[in-house]
């Protein structure tokens, strides 16, 4: 989880001690399956959650046996992109053909980011895999005794050299909504609003804490009837033996009818419940006893006691459950029943009664609900702050007219909420899903907006600066003329102006585009530059206010070409 994502959640679990600890547990957990209600009784100290530095925009990015890029040598610089404009961190707008490095550019700041590589997981591929150049399978690789590691050096706006190499540990700087690629539309479309805003914002790790804090809940729950029906752990074992060996023969049925009618004197040859017979001494137990002075003898009498007692009470469920309609045919889903019954046990048995049960299922849910007040604040705070810019948005490139609101059929948990859009063609009228009604383009245009908000929102929250990387998202057939693209990304800017300019010290905008296309290109291009009169008017906003750097990609031999000239252990830029 990312270390702003944390700030926030610490920032919301001040009350109950008990409740912060199980928090923290839950959310610095790798796994967690494995947590367990004994764990979250464990003390965890507040981690570490400072930002180290507010601006996190890209200067330069160096890859070495990564992707498109082989390995570096002794004498060679390697590859790389430079994103400085007089020294500083600038936008860029880059146009190449398929195989001049876009996906690769996209992945490698997708990997700095946010720590994942999309394409990867869209293509089911391993990532150390599909990053490695040549797959890890090039003549370069091959001679060494483990494949080479890729690595990516890079730079932020302090110029200070950092470094990512494959399979070593590395904190991402920030969240996926700062990545936009085609890859998202599907994620958008196969997920809900509520979880698909979590995930995009670093929170996604929330919806799995729930999950597994009703599950315990469950377990709590199942640990109760379990103790108020004096069950105990070894007594699933001993039955699911029991029911395993069943035969059915006259012989073990009458074992089971004098077992469950207390007559243990009279089982002379026992089949079941061996290990519990192996601690019964024969004898009239059952009478009541002097047992004298002697606390050993006592103490021997009574546990011969509960160890007949508990004889009693597995012959006459052996006896229920042998007798069950079915049984022959069902007996193996009998004893996986059982087994499941042991497990459930195993894992709260250190609940040792029933006030310490109803104890951990009130601390559990005082959990769930600080963790779902938490969410839904997340959410609400979202969608309130960015609602008018993403609703604006799509209304402007609507065909019939149409008007769109987020709206939540639970407000309490905001777990239904959805974007909803009226049609109306002045006779009819009727409201849609984004996923039911939009066509391709505007559906992508839905996400990409979505996502620039939730990259804002994120950067106002935390004060932080931080890049917006699209990777050729649109094709010049989706905007009926270049004047509509140019618009939206005036409206980007204007929106990045009306957030910003109040912040201290902000920075300015760094959004990076990866298109194919050149009227796309050529549109973004203007986009960054367009100015309307009320902004020179007002002076509320200025081309020097949105610094961008534009240029081409270039293949790997024709990298070769356009650096020729530079020194070899000079890095050569791939696009200019």
């Amino acid at each position: 989880m990312n270390i702003a994502c944390i700030q926030r959640i610490e920032s919301e679990i001040t009350s109950n001690k008990d409740i912060k600890n199980a928090i923290r547990r839950l959310y610095l957990s790798d796994d967690l399956q494995s947590v367990t209600i004994k764990d979250l009784n464990l003390k965890e100290s507040k981690p570490s959650c400072a930002i180290k530095q507010n601006d996190m925009r890209i200067s330069r990015v160096i890859f070495n046996n990564y992707r498109s890029y082989p390995p570096l040598n002794d004498d060679s610089g390697g590859y790389g992109a430079d994103f400085r404009l007089n020294g500083k961190p600038a936008s860029a707008i880059l146009i190449g053909q398929n195989g001049s490095g876009k996906s690769s550019l996209f992945s490698a700041l997708e990997t700095i980011y946010s720590g994942g590589c999309s394409y990867a997981n869209a293509q089911n591929v391993d990532e150390g895999v599909f990053l490695t150049y040549g797959f890890g399978r090039s003549d370069t690789n091959s001679s060494s005794k483990e494949k080479a590691k890729w690595n990516i050096r890079f730079y932020l706006s302090d110029n200070e050299k950092k470094e990512i190499v494959k399979d070593e540990d590395f904190t991402p700087l920030a969240v996926p909504s700062f990545l936009v690629s085609d890859a998202e539309s599907t994620n958008l479309l196969v997920n809900d609003l509520s979880s698909w805003i979590l995930s995009q914002m670093g929170y996604g790790k929330l919806d799995k804490m729930i999950e597994r804090t009703l599950s315990l809940i469950n377990k709590c729950e199942a640990s109760k009837e379990l103790l108020e029906s004096e069950s105990y752990y070894d007594e699933y074992k001993e039955l699911a033996s029991a029911i395993f060996m069943y035969d059915g023969s006259d012989d073990q049925k009458k074992e089971i009818e004098e077992g469950k009618n207390g007559n243990l004197n009279n089982i002379h040859n026992h089949t079941f419940f061996t290990s519990l017979w192996k601690d019964f001494r024969m004898g009239k137990i059952e009478d009541e006893r002097d047992w004298g002075d002697s606390k050993s003898d006592s103490s021997e009498e009574e546990n011969n006691v509960i160890t007949r007692n508990n004889l009693v009470k597995l012959y006459s469920k052996l006896d229920e459950i042998v007798n069950r309609p079915n049984f022959s045919i069902k007996k193996k889903a009998t004893i996986y029943e059982i087994m499941e019954n042991q497990k459930t046990f195993s894992q709260v048995a250190e609940l040792k009664n029933l006030a310490e049960v109803d104890e951990k299922i009130n601390l559990l849910r005082k959990i769930t609900n600080k963790l779902q007040v938490l969410r839904k604040k997340i959410i609400s705070d979202f969608i309130e702050s960015s609602k008018r810019f993403i609703e604006d948005i799509m209304k402007e490139f609507s065909y019939r007219n149409e008007t769109f609101h987020f709206e939540d059929s639970d407000k309490s948990k905001f777990n239904s909420l959805e974007m909803i859009i009226s049609v109306s063609d002045g006779i009819n009228s009727f409201y849609a899903k984004p996923n039911e009604y939009l066509n391709t383009f505007r559906f992508k245009l839905y996400m990409l907006s979505m996502k620039i908000a939730m990259s804002f929102h994120w950067m106002k929250e935390h004060k932080v600066f931080l890049p917006i990387v699209i990777d050729d998202v649109f094709n010049a057939t989706d905007f009926d003329n270049s004047i509509r693209l140019e618009q939206y990304i005036y409206k980007v800017r204007q929106l990045y102006t009306k957030l910003f300019n109040d912040v201290d010290n902000h920075k300015p905008l760094q959004m990076i585009i990866l298109t194919h296309d050149t009227m796309v290109y050529n549109s973004l291009c203007n986009g960054f530059v367009s100015m309307h009169e009320s902004d020179v008017y007002n002076n509320t906003m200025t081309t020097n206010d949105f610094p961008f750097i534009k240029g081409r990609m270039y293949r790997l031999d024709e990298i070769e070409l356009i650096n020729e000239g530079k020194k070899k252990n000079e890095v050569k830029n791939i696009f200019q």
